[in-house]
């Protein structure tokens, strides 16, 4: 696994741990959802740089979560959005 050159967290899950709703800060985060993609309330207030996650989701799932994190360049299923104009 290249995890250690990425420089952040990369898990497999079917939900968020508690660990990782404890930082408030977080530079990469890459989480692979065995099933649906679930982001709960509270992830929004930790700043995260680069959030990837793979997984089941809705256009309206999708829709929430680039709200949640409008600072944050998010890949979602390989698919970028808020990115960061260079």
């Amino acid at each position: 696994s290249n995890s250690s050159n990425y420089g952040g967290i990369d898990i497999r899950v079917n939900s968020v741990p508690k660990e990782i709703l404890a930082l408030d800060q977080i530079k990469g985060l890459s989480i692979n959802f065995t099933d649906e993609i679930i982001i709960p309330d509270e992830m929004g207030k930790i700043k995260i740089e680069e959030f990837r996650m793979y997984g089941k989701i809705s256009d309206e799932g999708i829709e929430r979560i680039v709200r949640m994190f409008p600072n944050t360049v998010l890949i979602i299923n390989n698919k970028i959005y808020n990115q960061k104009k260079q």
